[in-house]
């Protein structure tokens, strides 16, 4: 009797078990963001990226493009951050996909998504050795009112994190040669004013950074 309760009970657990692997294996090909959204509450933000990719490579959505990198970002996922990001700056739609995100605003805190993107897309260049490029781009798309959370403030967080005072000393001597463009030729106003703090803090952490 016991061996036919537990013939019964280990039928009953694998016909259990094949439904799960049937249901999530129909979830993933009909519809993987639904079990992205639910890896996200979880929390398990890298399984949420993967069924996401999954939902990209089927549809080529911008909108999940900008969503495998955020929640890349929210695991420091560098490589993965760094092709999806190179993909989403690549895209025909980039420049109005970002002033889309712009108008709605957005939690995180950045000066602009475009900003924000490239900012990370930066870092991860950084993390995957290749510095100079990083520096070279964040250079490219530095903004003239030098805004709070730039592109090139990424690139001296990693820095910062990093104690690199070689490149630490690039970034302080191209700010020291650009100073006076950014701010305009010292005309003044509020303006200036907020940029040229900006760049005080900056230099001064690229200066302790040099100095350690």
């Amino acid at each position: 009797m016991n061996k036919i309760i537990l013939n019964v009970a280990l039928k009953t657990i694998a016909v259990v078990i094949s439904i799960i692997i049937l249901t999530l294996s129909v979830l993933t090909m009909f519809t993987p963001l639904t079990l992205a959204d639910l890896n996200k509450k979880l929390g398990n933000n890298t399984l949420a990226a993967s069924f996401t990719i999954i939902e990209y490579n089927r549809n080529k959505d911008i909108n999940d493009l900008s969503e495998i990198i955020e929640l890349s970002i929210l695991e420091e996922r560098y490589s993965r951050i760094l092709k999806y990001s190179e993909l989403l700056i690549n895209h025909s739609k980039f420049e109005e996909f970002c002033a889309f995100k712009d108008s709605r605003g957005n939690t995180n805190i950045y000066a602009s998504y475009k900003q924000f993107i490239y900012g990370w897309n930066i870092t991860a260049f950084y993390y995957k050795g290749q510095k100079e490029l990083a520096f070279e781009r964040a250079k490219s798309i530095l903004p003239s009112d030098y805004c709070q959370n730039n592109a090139l403030q990424y690139l001296i967080i990693a820095v910062d994190n990093n104690y690199d005072k070689a490149l630490a000393q690039e970034i302080l001597v191209y700010l020291q040669q650009i100073s006076s463009d950014i701010l305009g030729g010292g005309e003044g106003g509020e303006l200036q004013e907020q940029i040229a703090a900006r760049l005080s803090v900056d230099i001064n952490i690229l200066e302790t950074i040099i100095e350690r």
